[in-house]
């Protein structure tokens, strides 16, 4: 009888999914938006008659922020669902008792976070409070992922970007910037073509970056001014030292007559170095290049056409970028930077050309997915003929979220080939050179 007396009543929440996608709307609130739901059980044991004053649900968002070395931290409820209220009364008998429920994500929630200038998580807290002036409330808790996604139900977060423009020294050039889904951790393909440049021209580096801006904006304070800070990570540099997936150069009288295909001109190994290098005026690998060395140098009346393959850093490193409908205090804004640095070679004296190196740059803005909006998590599976081998796990694993930054990038290459795209130009893809004039 003492036993039964010292033993409490206990609580467990049983969550159906670990994460959540949003897709918040730009429209205003007075709009209905698609939410999404998390559904779940409550169980309580009871190891005897009990009478409970309410049982509720709650979305809670922990969050803590960094304002100009002043952290601020706090927690709200985002949404609640009461399952037995103080009017209810509601006695329970000894044993087990099972309430399912549902919570409505809001899609404007903001999505979890963590860098060094803030933090934002979610729990699903179940708390059932007992009647009487002696009874102890009885409380058991969560963890959910809130993810925002850019891409609308069953489709990608695609990228197409086409920048072209005109400069005296290098004459029209054009950059596309393509990924079937772009995502933290994910791929890009660059590719650079300068159509005719008017003199000889020295291209030493060709690079790409991502400026991330962050605005932190505090919840307790709203009118309080935002702080913003810059950083700049590196996707790729290309230079004589670390040369580019692929380049290569073309003109009228080394093209195969009713070919318009281009013959490419710097491999990555010395034997095609010494064939190619009288043509194009590449450093013969008996000559070492210096530190000045250019990546190439492209004669007159020749075009020159470069692609390489890049990876978005890790969810370490950046972090995706804010929507327009998300309310979070923690706004994350991306740009694509291109940059050419180049070197014209013209002995023009009557050229107002500045002379010694010049930059081009290139800017504009980019939307990038969580690492976890995977391909398989918001598309349609890929069926294939062959039947897939049946890998044996536990339920709780098959809710876990996946991320791309744990993917290899042969992996996510072939991915997005699945999904029907070919944009990835390697120059293991390019015929040689005596292929070329086989054809």
């Amino acid at each position: 009888m003492l036993a039964q007396l010292l033993v409490s009543p206990t609580i467990k929440l049983t969550l159906n999914q670990t994460f959540a996608f949003l897709r918040p709307s730009p429209a205003p609130e007075h709009v209905p938006s698609a939410d999404p739901m998390v559904t779940g059980v409550v169980t309580l044991t009871l190891p005897k008659r009990k009478c409970i004053k309410s049982l509720s649900v709650r979305l809670v968002k922990i969050y803590s922020l960094l304002f100009s070395n002043n952290e601020s931290a706090g927690e709200t409820t985002e949404a609640e669902v009461i399952l037995a209220s103080p009017n209810d009364d509601l006695p329970l008998e000894k044993g087990q008792h099972h309430f399912a429920f549902t919570i409505i994500l809001p899609s404007s929630l903001a999505p979890s976070e963590r860098s060094k200038l803030g933090r934002v998580f979610y729990r699903i807290v179940a708390t059932a409070k007992g009647n009487g002036v002696v009874a102890s409330d009885i409380t058991t808790d969560q963890k959910i992922k809130i993810i925002v996604s850019p891409a609308a139900d069953g489709e990608t977060n695609d990228l197409n970007l086409w920048m072209e423009g005109f400069d005296p020294e290098i004459g029209p050039y054009a950059v596309s910037t393509v990924s079937q889904h772009l995502t933290v951790g994910g791929i890009l393909n660059f590719d650079l073509t300068l159509a005719h440049p008017p003199a000889t021209l020295a291209i030493h580096s060709v690079s790409a970056f991502i400026c991330t801006t962050y605005g932190i904006q505090s919840i307790k304070t709203p009118t309080k001014p935002i702080d913003r800070i810059t950083r700049r990570l590196r996707l790729f540099v290309v230079n004589h030292t670390s040369p580019p997936d692929s380049h290569f150069a073309s003109a009228p009288s080394c093209i195969t007559p009713g070919s318009e295909t281009p013959i490419p001109f710097s491999l990555h190994s010395s034997r095609h170095l010494v064939l190619e290098s009288s043509v194009w005026g590449l450093p013969s690998p008996i000559d070492a290049p210096s530190a000045n060395s250019p990546l190439v140098t492209i004669p007159e009346g020749h075009s020159y056409r470069l692609t390489h393959l890049a990876r978005v850093p890790s969810d370490d490193f950046i972090r995706p970028s804010t929507l327009l409908g998300t309310k979070t205090p923690i706004n994350v804004a991306h740009q694509l930077v291109f940059e050419v640095l180049f070197e014209s070679l013209s002995q023009d004296a009557t050229s107002s050309s500045p002379k010694g190196k010049r930059n081009l740059k290139l800017t504009k803005s980019i939307t990038i997915s969580s690492c976890c909006c995977m391909l398989e998590n918001l598309l349609v599976p890929i069926y294939s003929e062959v039947e897939a081998p049946v890998v044996k796990s536990d339920a709780a694993k098959a809710f876990e979220v996946q991320c791309v930054c744990a993917t290899s990038k042969d992996e996510l290459i072939l991915q997005q080939r699945l999904a029907g795209v070919e944009f990835i130009r390697r120059y293991e893809d390019h015929p040689t050179k005596a292929e070329y004039r086989a054809n």
